[in-house]
């Protein structure tokens, strides 16, 4: 799988006099004359190595329980079929690493097998279903956007006393909302792009396994 300078990513199939045919994961053709790839930095993915680490971000709401947080997507990520075992040198972690807006911003850091590799969009999208499903059976938030209105009259007056002031009344407390359901599994359509397809059949990307 190799990466062109302008973001596009696919496998050579072809290699001609003046130009080469690259095809995507989505079956689309493309020439590239060989001057771009000679010229231009073209990114090899799975040219030495049978894998490399990605980041998957995602965030959960203020108040989450980091721990809880952690525990429950790593859990997940080693337990996905497109995860590779781990070893001294080669381990899925979970970083915290931003205070958003409105939540806390974390980055899956996993290694994946060499066919998910080879299906970057498929595998970033199979990894965030698989973290959404996690937060989601263990209870954890997660965030939108949200606006804190903190309501003040020119005379220093705030709260019940600013409403008032300004012939307004606090708005009624809700009733309690009913308590969720149990989270009912999810099929990941993405998880199945990765998954390595029986001999003779044909893959995402077009060509036949042999």
């Amino acid at each position: 799988l190799i990466e062109l300078e302008d973001g596009v990513r696919g496998s050579i199939v072809e290699i001609g006099p003046r130009a080469s045919r690259l095809r995507t994961n989505d079956n689309v053709n493309i020439i590239v004359p060989n001057s771009k790839l000679i010229e231009d930095r073209v990114t090899n993915w799975t040219l030495k190595g049978d894998t490399r680490r990605i980041h998957v971000p995602f965030s959960v709401a203020y108040g989450a329980d980091r721990a809880q947080v952690r525990d429950a997507v790593l859990a997940a990520a080693r337990a996905s079929p497109f995860t590779l075992p781990e070893t001294e040198s080669r381990k899925s972690q979970v970083w915290l690493v931003g205070f958003g807006e409105s939540g806390l911003d974390f980055e899956l850091l996993v290694w994946p097998t060499q066919a998910a590799v080879k299906r970057p969009a498929g595998m970033h999208a199979a990894y965030t279903w698989l973290i959404a499903d996690a937060l989601d059976a263990s209870g954890i938030e997660v965030p939108f956007p949200q606006t804190d209105l903190r309501l003040r009259s020119i005379f220093g007056r705030e709260g019940d006393e600013a409403l008032a002031a300004l012939g307004l009344q606090r708005p009624a407390t809700a009733a309690p909302e009913t308590p969720p359901s149990p989270p009912r599994r999810t099929t990941n359509d993405a998880a199945e792009e990765l998954l390595d397809p029986p001999p003779g059949t044909a893959t995402a990307d077009g060509d036949e396994r042999p």
